[in-house]
């Protein structure tokens, strides 16, 4: 990225954004590097001399437990940053310990980290929704992921050439500085703790299809990881190098290509899959089948990752309390890889030849195929708004904020968001550079389109 299109990024983002997403997309980097199997972990255990391979298991559910409770946790917008702050430090001042503590403390301090990580990400959800306008939610996924994904590249990096302590000394820097962008993004007043009319199982029942497939994407990716990367794990320096840089690639093509009706995307993923799955079966371990292999195996993760995340960060208007989808689909993935991992431990154990795994999953891909049609057709009309979509329906059963989109222009959502959140016209004025003429012109047009009064009628009704 040139320095004309980093600044131009910039300029189109207010301090608060860049901070949010400095702070979301830098935890993310660490949790992955570290409590969800990551470089820095799989290098301490390797340098322990132990078998703690067995407390990836209690980080995986404690981590999805985290991210459950983050749904749950009624707040108000302005307690968020505080509460954030501690989860933070918590994580930061456990994982600055955890290499010099015992080993024997490790299946207690990790799945703790673990756990307070997973709420914390789940309560970013609150920080996008407070900070972003609807227009730029599509945006917010890739930026976060690519941020995350360049802390992993340098951490493997790192791990594999120089130390593993290198590697723990980076993650450690990077959720510092997510603490720091943290601390420094100003609060908001409005309550958006849990409602009454919320419905965590209403949820579950609309959103069934999709959760079933990420958690079918997922096992089937487990298993892939744990039978692929062991196959070239003396390629060290290869392996840290090239390892997420197609992953990457995905993830900038997917937010630059086009902006509309990416769902087919996941088409090109699934076979992308299977022709890993049939090279991996086929092809001689080598320098040629390690590019290959990966490249295809990679770039469908990304494609995949990058659908949920995008289904994540633009959800906002179909549900209220806006950590649901956030807490929802991320601990779905994580069981899934978790059941995948799992899964492909007791094949290998039971002797069960590879061939005959890749076949399974090569099932599974086919069955995730037949799934994206009706999952298609399901979220179309859930739905509103976003990029993996070529149409949106409001069904019978739309939501308030639903309603509220269909009656209102872009400028105007954005006037309304911020009138719901508390801020009196001349702060809108600031925010949006518009005067304060505009401004009033907007309210009037917004109370007359949602059969308000005034603010405090919009407040009370919408809040």
């Amino acid at each position: 990225m040139s320095t004309v299109k980093i600044r131009a990024y910039i300029q189109e983002r207010s301090r608060d954004q860049i901070l949010t997403l400095i702070s979301f997309g830098f935890l993310t980097g660490w949790v992955i590097s570290l409590p969800y199997e990551g470089p820095v972990f799989y290098g301490y255990i390797a340098t322990s001399g132990q078998d703690l391979l067995f407390i990836n298991s209690y980080n995986l559910f404690f981590l999805a437990a985290g991210l459950l409770v983050g749904i749950v946790i009624p707040l108000r917008n302005d307690s968020i940053k505080q509460l954030l702050q501690i989860l933070l430090s918590c994580c930061l001042l456990a994982s600055l310990a955890l290499p010099f503590l015992p080993f024997k403390t490790w299946p207690f301090v990790l799945p703790a980290i673990s756990l307070t990580a997973g709420i914390v990400m789940t309560l970013h959800g609150h920080q996008v929704k407070n900070h972003f306008p609807r227009r730029m939610w599509p945006s917010v996924a890739p930026d976060i992921m690519i941020l995350a994904c360049i802390v992993v590249i340098v951490t493997h990096i790192l791990v594999t050439t120089f130390t593993v302590f290198a590697g723990w000394l980076l993650i450690e820097t990077a959720l510092a500085t997510a603490l720091f962008a943290t601390c420094k993004v100003e609060s908001r007043g409005k309550w958006i703790g849990r409602s009454p009319s919320v419905n965590h199982v209403n949820i579950i029942r609309r959103f069934w299809l999709l959760f079933l497939f990420v958690f079918i994407i997922t096992i089937n990716a487990g298993i892939m990881f744990q039978l692929v990367y062991p196959s070239f794990a003396h390629y060290e320096t290869l392996v840290s190098i090239y390892t997420n840089l197609p992953y990457l690639a995905a993830v900038i093509l997917c937010a630059k290509m086009y902006k509309r009706n990416k769902f087919n995307l996941l088409y090109i993923g699934l076979e992308l899959w299977g022709i890993a799955l049939l090279m991996f079966s086929n092809l001689a371990v080598s320098h040629t089948s390690f590019f290959l292999i990966i490249s295809c195996m990679l770039f469908a993760c990304g494609i995949f990752d990058f659908f949920w995340w995008s289904i994540m960060t633009t959800s906002f208007g179909y549900v209220k309390n806006p950590a649901t989808m956030f807490g929802a689909i991320l601990s779905v993935n994580v069981l899934g890889s978790w059941t995948g991992g799992m899964s492909s431990k007791y094949l290998l154990k039971m002797e069960m030849p590879r061939e005959d795994i890749m076949t399974m999953g090569l099932v599974v891909v086919m069955f995730s195929m037949v799934l994206l049609v009706p999952l298609r057709n399901r979220l179309s009309s859930l739905l509103v708004d976003n990029e993996f979509l070529e149409f949106s329906h409001w069904n019978e059963n739309a939501t308030v904020e639903e309603a509220v989109l269909r009656r209102l222009s872009a400028r105007e959502l954005e006037v309304f968001e911020h009138l719901i959140n508390g801020l009196r016209d001349r702060d809108i004025c600031d925010e949006l550079n518009i005067s304060l003429s505009t401004v009033k012109t907007h309210n009037r047009k917004i109370y007359t389109k949602l059969e308000v009064k005034n603010r405090a009628e919009l407040r009370r009704n919408f809040c």
